[in-house]
């Protein structure tokens, strides 16, 4: 944690006021070495909300200053974000600096929101994900298919030399090793390729 030229207890009482005012209006603009201080502290307050039994609501109520924050917290803030595994809040840095110390300033807001500055992602629903991870599962299926066959074609072929069937030709058993790691890098480059392609075609959707 960034100590931010403050004593503990001057830092802590900072953030907890800046917390109580993000809850309140759901964006403000701070300084950017305290708005990513307070995005960790604003993330964990929304972790609290999203579990919602007593024990996290004690949590959130030590640290929130205000009932009324918390009631907000706990109804409006938690709900919303039901679906999101983390990435709550956004921080957008503003091109200027602050007069008299040139301080670099930034906006700080919760994400999904009305009137946000910047419409974020939407989570993904729980079909699309299902649905990817069917098909990484069948590509990865493949590719240990075909890594199976061709660690066979190489034993067979090995074998078949060793033993004098294709007319007793001298058998290189380096040679025939390195073909057997060829044959399985390209198995695996081809599907971290295919896991790539996947992926990039759901960052896209």
């Amino acid at each position: 944690m960034r100590k931010l030229g403050m004593a503990t207890a001057h830092r802590m009482a900072m953030l907890r006021n800046m917390v109580t005012s993000l809850i309140y209006h759901e964006r403000i603009m701070t300084t950017t070495p305290r708005a990513k201080e307070l995005r960790r502290v604003a993330e964990k307050m929304v972790t609290h909300a999203k579990k919602a039994n007593q024990h996290h609501r004690r949590l959130a109520r030590a640290f929130v200053r205000e009932e009324a924050a918390v009631v907000k917290l706990f109804g409006i803030l938690g709900p919303r974000y039901e679906d999101r595994d983390g990435g709550y809040t956004r921080i957008m840095k503003l091109g200027k600096k602050r007069q008299g110390d040139s301080a670099d300033m930034s906006y700080i807001e919760f994400v999904d929101r009305e009137g946000e500055m910047r419409v974020s992602k939407p989570a993904q629903s729980p079909e699309k994900i299902a649905k990817l991870a069917a098909e990484a599962a069948e590509a990865a299926q493949k590719q240990l298919q075909a890594e199976a066959t061709a660690k066979a074609v190489v034993d067979s072929v090995a074998n078949a030399m060793s033993g004098g069937m294709l007319g007793g030709a001298k058998f290189d058993f380096r040679r025939s090793k390195e073909l057997e790691q060829a044959a399985l890098s390209k198995a695996r480059l081809e599907r971290k390729e295919k896991k790539k392609r996947l992926l990039d075609e759901a960052k896209k959707e």
